[in-house]
């Protein structure tokens, strides 16, 4: 289990790896987390090894989400003279359709889980995946669930190796 978490500003993008023994052995879970603004840009591999065993699983948590394209907002540059803590500036909570796609292609079991009194998950751009394994993603808002037009889905192009479940919650 590996945890990023923070009471302020989480910018997750480095290479983090929960993963099941090579003999065998469930995937590992990864939680990036930050209870006011998280920005992540990397998928953490959380895929058990021996290919048989069951896949890990991505919790996000955050006050609110917003799935984009291409992440809006530059990570914190210094810390805060005040409190000698990085700060959010602002910003909203993303993670992109890719960075979901990849960890989801992987047979990962993909968690967004809103915390906010009011918290949503906006889709803004679509999420499209190839699983190689089975895979879920499942949406959980305390608010609301915007899809818009975007999908999430199967990737055009041959039929996966695994299948994607899907599950979207409001109003938790």
């Amino acid at each position: 289990t590996v945890v990023l978490w923070s009471d302020g500003y989480t910018n997750a993008a480095a290479n983090i790896t929960a993963r099941g023994g090579v003999q065998g052995g469930a995937g590992g879970m990864v939680e990036t987390s930050g209870k006011q603004t998280l920005v992540t840009s990397a998928a953490p591999m959380v895929h058990s090894r021996d290919g048989v065993s069951p896949h890990g699983q991505w919790l996000l948590d955050p006050e609110s989400l917003t799935i984009v394209a291409t992440l809006s907002s530059p990570p914190a540059q210094a810390p805060s003279p005040s409190t000698n803590n990085y700060e959010s500036g602002g910003v909203a909570s993303e993670v992109t359709s890719a960075t979901l796609a990849t960890a989801l292609n992987s047979g990962a079991n993909v968690v967004l889980y809103t915390s906010g009194a009011l918290g949503t998950v906006s889709f803004n751009d679509s999420v499209l995946s190839a699983p190689t394994a089975d895979a879920a993603l499942q949406v959980y808002a305390h608010g609301g669930i915007t899809l818009g037009a975007n999908t999430i889905g199967i990737a055009a192009g041959p039929p996966p190796a695994g299948k994607l479940s899907i599950l979207l919650q409001a109003g938790y």
